[in-house]
């Protein structure tokens, strides 16, 4: 298995929010937003949300064990059904 270390993105704060986490801005201040704005709970509330990350700077780790476990219980279960319904199968007509 390879590891890999993805690098930090680090923060790019706008509107006293993280655009990258939603973290809060710890030097925010009402009033110092680049656009003029007051930063108000008005103005705040219309803004559109911070774009998601894209693909690309999501990291991607390749673990494919949740999905082999989520098969074979499917699996399981499937056999377990059609062996209970041969077995009424087969008993019902003694």
């Amino acid at each position: 298995m390879e590891t890999r270390e993805v690098p930090a993105l680090g923060h790019r704060y706008e509107g006293g929010a993280c655009a990258v986490c939603g973290a809060a801005d710890p030097d925010y201040a009402a009033g110092d937003l680049a656009d003029g704005s007051t930063g108000s709970d008005e103005e705040i509330s219309t803004n559109k949300p911070a774009a998601e990350p894209s693909a690309e700077l999501l990291a991607q780790t390749g673990d494919p064990a949740p999905a082999l476990i989520a098969g074979a219980g499917l699996a399981a279960a499937a056999c377990l059904a059609a062996g209970v319904a041969f077995r009424r199968r087969r008993s019902s007509r003694r």
